[in-house]
């Protein structure tokens, strides 16, 4: 019996980017990675100089710095394509660097992870001639050999929890598929004799999301911020019979007609999408709301929110 055990690491240290900059210009680094590099603050929505306050942290980078815009840093007809083209760059510039300076395990088994690529892409093509794989699918296998420590003979479910939980939903997204490819291979062992050399007998769990929020019900939220929120619903679903009744009854209980007509005027100028669907509608407004509250009450904030404008600041909708 074969234990698979995970290669060791160390606990990072603080480093920043302006540090990897001076590293790899010393060393003679990709120029290419090192450009990359350098357009960070500004993809960061930062100055050049800032390049010494940003964190060099590999987990740092997948989940705030890899999804920021490309597109103030490049004139690239395809930005997405651009994107992830500078992230291959610079992350495998933030692993060198971290490899050079003893912060993770030098990266085992790459190689065979080429191999394990190269075997899926010679079986692959059109399935309806009978092709094994599907054309691409050898790229499953791509975030697991940037990520992982180990050989795929060596893999174990402890190591890929470590990169899925480092990992952004995206980037977990392709992990997942990348193990679900393994557990295929395992199940070709006769038909494909070389994956016994290549990976473990047995196949892995699925990864979870580790950040996952938690459920939050509509009547969970305060009454008095539900009874302002449900205000503002009806006014935004209500049909043009109902806020004809609304302003009937405001004039006939004394308002100002002046006051009256200009909120009405003012309705009328705001272009909106009409709603064919008022109860999904309504579903989907309580779900966004509960999102807004759950981000104030993770930071001991959804007490300060008594009407849904209060609820709606601009932390709240960025930590949401």
């Amino acid at each position: 019996m074969t234990i698979h055990v995970a290669a060791p690491t160390t606990h990072e240290t603080k480093y920043w980017l302006g540090e990897v900059l001076a590293w790899a210009e010393a060393n003679g680094e990709s120029y290419d990675a090192v450009q990359e590099l350098k357009k960070i603050p500004a993809r960061m929505n930062q100055i050049d100089d800032d390049i010494g306050l940003i964190p060099a942290g590999l987990a740092h980078f997948d989940k705030v710095i890899a999804p920021s815009p490309y597109g103030v840093v490049s004139k690239s007809k395809d930005i997405d394509k651009a994107r992830r083209r500078a992230n291959s760059r610079v992350r495998a510039l933030l692993v060198r660097f971290h490899q050079a300076n003893g912060l993770v395990a030098p990266q085992i088994g790459h190689g065979e992870w080429d191999r394990v690529i190269a075997l899926v892409k010679k079986n692959e093509g059109f399935t309806a001639r009978g092709a094994l794989f599907s054309t691409g699918k050898h790229k499953s296998f791509f975030p697991l050999r940037a990520r992982c420590q180990t050989s795929p003979l060596e893999l174990t479910q402890e190591e890929i929890g470590r990169i899925a939980g480092d990992a952004t939903p995206k980037v977990r997204k392709s992990i997942k598929k990348g193990i679900r490819l393994i557990n295929e291979l395992i199940t070709l062992q006769n038909v494909l004799p070389e994956v016994r050399e290549l990976l473990p007998p047995v196949g892995f769990t699925i990864p979870g999301s580790p950040d996952r929020a938690r459920r939050i019900l509509w009547s969970w939220l305060p009454e008095a911020l539900r009874a302002n929120i449900e205000s503002v619903f009806q006014q935004t679903l209500a049909k043009p019979e109902d806020r004809a009744a609304n302003v009937k009854a405001r004039l006939e209980a004394g308002e100002d007609p002046e006051t009256v007509l200009a909120e009405v005027n003012a309705f009328a100028k705001v272009r909106r999408r009409k709603i064919d669907n008022p109860r999904a509608a309504l579903s989907g407004y309580q779900t966004a709301v509960t999102w807004l509250w759950r981000s104030a009450d993770d930071r001991d904030r959804s007490g300060a929110a008594m009407t849904l404008a209060e609820l709606m600041t601009r932390e709240n909708l960025e930590t949401a």
